[in-house]
């Protein structure tokens, strides 16, 4: 997961369920689910954009961004789900708290309140979204943020697990009863927790947002984790992952090997974890060379925005080969402006790669 912190600062990340069967969570059912979905021939994957805001913005500010933003991605992007993020801190790797991030106007950071998430969300409804809740957990302080090393939640390895759970369920309550409150689809507890997806406190934990939230509980496995690790994951009958597959490929490659390297790299995994999966996070910077790293935000290269269409395109068609639940493209700033888009290679507001999320709908139906 890639983390860039700038003055910008943006909400909040997507996945839509409104049309998501609920997934049985045995063996047993999961088969016979698959069965059944081809059977009936089950919905086309969904189509999210995710919106992130590292700063908690005012409310009247949260509601000028959004009313900007939100139908932006449903008439522009022709998304169906919107995944709304925001940030929850830990103080350091080892530690036993999870919490709201204090405001810090120096570094343009802060947990958004969740208030303003339920402003974000009503809005969202009445747009005509579907909604992904999914608080990303920072460690360490914002001057660190720019190093994934130090602030990635992968990370996180606390000295008391037991405690750790708790301290998470009391950070997103808040936010699991605006989930309710709103009437919102899924809501993904937990992203890429590299040292803690074999916790045996993840049932009472996931029992205990479940019943406060009463949506579909996700949980978001880092690439290498879903690949290869799967079976230990946290049981959630909808499973997700943010998934970067680095391919061996030239900025000129055509758009039948990108897709082909696509298709490839969910090639083994079973049909019955992938009907079940969403994609949480697809990006990467449209310059020259980020097909081998799609998942660095921070190196450089000769902008070619033919990477980043083609990419986009690709994770798609890959989508719709595979059954898969949904995708999610990472993310759309809640402040950005739409006359005059924030310059960063990896953001697709107004240029190639929205053309590409657009073009999406199509390749899912």
């Amino acid at each position: 997961m890639k983390r860039v912190v700038t003055a910008l600062a943006a909400v909040i990340v997507a996945v839509g369920l409104a049309g998501w069967a609920e997934y049985p969570s045995t063996p047993a059912a999961t088969m016979a689910y698959t069965q059944h979905a081809k059977a009936a021939k089950v919905s086309p994957p969904l189509l999210g954009v995710d919106v992130y805001s590292e700063t908690d913005y005012s409310t009247s500010a949260t509601t000028n961004y959004g009313n900007a933003i939100l139908p932006y991605l449903h008439t522009d992007l022709k998304a169906q789900v919107v995944g709304l993020m925001w940030d929850l801190c830990t103080p350091r790797a080892r530690s036993n708290f999870v919490r709201m991030c204090r405001s810090d106007a120096k570094s343009g950071t802060g947990s958004m309140s969740a208030a303003d998430i339920d402003d974000l969300a009503t809005m969202a409804k009445q747009d005509g979204l579907q909604i992904q809740m999914r608080p990303i957990i920072r460690v360490g302080a914002p001057s660190g943020w720019n190093n994934p090393k130090l602030s990635w939640e992968g990370n996180i390895n606390p000295r008391n697990e037991k405690a750790w759970f708790s301290n998470l369920l009391s950070a997103e309550l808040p936010y699991l009863k605006v989930a309710k409150s709103v009437g919102v689809e899924q809501f993904v507890v937990g992203t890429e927790l590299d040292h803690l997806p074999y916790s045996k406190w993840w049932p009472w934990f996931l029992r205990r947002a479940q019943s406060d939230c009463g949506c579909q509980i996700s949980y978001a496995a880092q690439d290498t984790e879903y690949l290869h690790n799967s079976a230990n994951l946290p049981h959630v009958s909808a499973l997700g992952t943010d998934f970067y597959p680095a391919l061996n490929l030239s900025p000129s490659a055509s758009q039948g090997r990108v897709t082909a390297g696509w298709e490839k790299s969910l090639r083994s995994v079973p049909e019955s974890r992938l009907d079940r999966t969403s994609l949480d996070e697809i990006s990467i910077r449209a310059t020259a060379g980020a097909y081998r790293h799609p998942a660095t935000w921070d190196d450089g290269g000769r902008a070619d925005p033919t990477v980043q269409v083609r990419y986009f395109t690709a994770a798609c068609a890959t989508a719709a080969h595979y059954h898969m639940r949904a995708l999610f493209f990472y993310y759309v700033p809640l402040n950005d402006n739409l006359a005059d888009p924030f310059n960063f290679p990896a953001y697709f507001v107004n240029n190639g790669g929205s053309k590409a999320i657009a073009g999406c709908r199509k390749i899912l139906t």
